[in-house]
C-alpha cells in the first residue's frame, strides 16, 4: 500500500495533484496513511481478539492445541463531495491574483476539515454527520464490540473492557509522562505515530522541560515539521478537542458530546491517540481515489464549476494497532 501522499506521484492531472497538496498541506497524520484498495461499498475484516497456544510434546503425545479467536468488524466506504464554483466576472476583472486558484485553495481546506473531521469523530458525537466514515473514536470503541459506542478502558493497561484504551483515572487527572508510557504498552503492534491536540502537545513539552528533556523537533518521513516524542511524530490534529466529559469509572462516553462544547468543570478532558500506520494498522479505506470533474458553466451561475469526489472510509485492521489515552487535563485537575 502506498501512503495517501503518495498518490500526488502517480497523478497527471495538474489541477487534482495541486488539489491534494493543498489538503495535505497541514495534516502529516493523514498524509502519512496507507490506502487500501478496495472494490464494493465497505470492507468486513477480522480482529483477533484472544491468542492460541501451540504444544509442548513428549514423543507419541497427543498434540493439544488452541486455536486464537477472531471477531469480524466492518468499515463502510462513503462519498465525499465538495464543488467550487470560481466567478467568471472575478476572472476577468481580477488583475492582483488568480480567482480560480484562490476558490480551489479554499475548496481543498474545506474537504480537508470534513475528511479529518470524519477521521477523528466520525459516527460519534451528537454532532455527526449523516453518511460520515467512522473515525478513530468509534473503530476503537468498536474494538470491545462492533455495537459498542463507548470507551471502557481501565487504569491498569490491557485490563479494560477495551484493551486498546487506557484511562489515566476513573475520572480525571493531570496528565504526568508515566501515563503516556502506559498508552505506550498497548500498542503491541508497534508505535509509528500520536495524534493529539495543541494543548496536549504544550504539557508533553512541559513535562518533557521539567524531566530535563525536551521534544525533539524535526522533519517525518514525509517532510512535515513535527515535534518527536521517543523518536516518534507527534501530529497535531485540530478536530481533536480539549472539553470531552469526564470518565465514569474509567469509561469515556462522547455519544451526547457536542463538538465545539466549551471547556468547563466535568468537561475538560483531553484524550492521547498512540498509532501504527502500518498496513495492518490504521489505514484509509478507498474505492475511488480523489477524481476532479469539470470545469462546465452551470445553467444558473455565471461560473466555472468544479467538483472533487472522493470514496472513502478508515479502518482499525488489528486491534493491537491503536490506543487510546483518556480522563487527563493538562491544567490542574477539577
Amino acid at each position: 500500500m502506498k501512503p495517501l501522499a503518495g498518490y500526488r506521484e502517480l497523478d497527471h492531472d495538474k489541477i487534482q495533484t495541486g488539489y491534494i497538496d493543498w489538503l495535505l498541506e497541514t495534516n502529516g497524520l493523514l498524509a502519512r496513511l496507507k490506502v487500501k484498495e478496495i472494490k464494493g461499498n465497505g470492507l468486513k475484516y477480522n480482529v483477533r481478539t484472544g491468542r492460541g497456544t501451540a504444544a509442548w510434546t513428549q514423543p507419541n503425545e497427543t498434540i493439544v492445541t488452541t486455536t486464537g479467536t477472531t471477531e469480524q468488524r466492518s468499515a463502510a466506504i462513503y462519498s465525499l463531495i465538495k464543488q467550487a464554483d470560481v466567478d467568471k466576472f472575478a476572472i476577468s476583472t481580477n488583475a492582483t491574483q488568480d480567482p480560480t486558484i484562490a476558490e480551489l485553495k479554499e475548496s481543498a481546506d474545506d474537504m480537508a476539515f470534513s475528511l479529518t473531521r470524519g477521521m477523528i469523530h466520525g459516527q460519534t458525537t451528537a454532532s455527526g454527520v449523516k453518511n460520515e466514515a467512522k473515525g478513530l473514536f468509534q473503530l476503537t470503541a468498536e474494538i470491545e464490540g462492533e455495537t459498542k459506542t463507548d470507551l471502557d478502558g481501565s487504569t491498569t493497561p490491557g485490563a479494560g473492557n477495551n484493551s486498546q484504551v487506557v484511562a489515566a483515572h476513573a475520572t480525571s487527572v493531570v496528565l504526568t509522562l508515566d501515563m503516556v508510557d502506559m498508552l505506550n504498552d498497548v500498542v503491541k503492534l508497534g508505535i509509528d505515530c500520536y495524534a493529539c491536540s495543541r494543548a496536549v502537545r504544550r504539557k508533553l513539552t512541559s513535562l518533557a522541560k521539567a524531566a530535563g528533556n525536551n521534544l525533539q523537533h524535526d522533519k517525518d518521513e514525509l517532510g512535515y515539521m513535527v515535534d518527536m516524542y521517543g523518536g516518534k511524530p507527534l501530529y497535531i490534529v485540530d478536530e481533536i478537542e480539549d472539553a470531552y466529559p469526564d470518565n465514569s469509572s474509567s469509561v469515556l462516553d462522547i455519544s451526547s458530546y457536542v463538538l465545539g462544547t466549551s471547556i468547563a468543570s466535568g468537561n475538560d478532558n483531553c484524550v492521547l491517540f498512540a498509532i501504527n500506520t502500518s498496513e495492518d494498522g490504521f489505514v484509509m479505506l478507498q474505492a475511488q481515489p480523489l477524481k476532479r470533474e469539470g470545469p462546465w458553466t452551470p445553467d444558473d451561475v455565471d461560473a466555472n464549476r468544479y467538483r472533487f469526489t472522493w470514496y472513502v472510509g478508515f479502518g482499525i485492521l488489528s486491534k493491537l494497532a491503536v490506543g487510546l489515552l483518556t480522563g487527563f487535563v493538562v491544567g490542574s485537575s477539577t
